[in-house]
């Protein structure tokens, strides 16, 4: 189901990357090396290190040519295919529904990513190096379904 609203992205830090697995949007993947032969395609990893950089929103452009798969909930990349993310910052604002978040949040809750998993959690890494406040609770997508909107407030 996951569907991901770009509220107010400021950063124009686009990178490509090799999907490690299926992936729908609004997954975060650690960006690592570029792949054998190419200048601008990173290896990914479900992060490693959150306290390192190169950590990435998974924000691929939903276009699917089957018209069964059109929604946006049904959208994915699949394993090996090139995939879109975004360096957030500071004052990004963003909406993921609830299943993109392995705890699931409350209004003023912080959430972060999590070494060794793709969705976002309810934990305090002291260093993590991206962090989001949960601004509001609303939905998404043309079936209403439960969504978070936050701001990165560390990045």
């Amino acid at each position: 189901m996951a569907v991901i609203r770009l509220d107010s992205i400021n950063s124009p830090h686009l990178v490509s990357f090799v999907a490690p697995t299926k992936m729908t949007n609004g997954l975060f993947v650690q960006v690592g090396a570029l792949v054998e032969g190419e200048s601008q395609l990173r290896e990914a990893t479900a992060p490693v290190d959150v306290t390192g950089d190169n950590i990435v929103l998974h924000a691929t452009p939903e276009v699917d040519v089957d018209p069964r798969k059109a929604g946006l909930k049904h959208f994915a990349v699949e394993q090996g295919e090139e995939g879109r993310g975004i360096r957030l910052v500071e004052g990004d604002i963003i909406t993921l529904t609830e299943d993109l978040f392995a705890t699931k949040p409350s209004k003023g809750d912080k959430v972060e990513p999590v070494n060794g998993q793709m969705k976002l959690d309810v934990v305090s890494t002291p260093n993590a190096k991206i962090r989001f406040d949960v601004i509001e609770e609303t939905t998404l997508g043309y079936d209403n379904d439960v969504a978070f909107a936050l701001e990165v407030v560390r990045a």
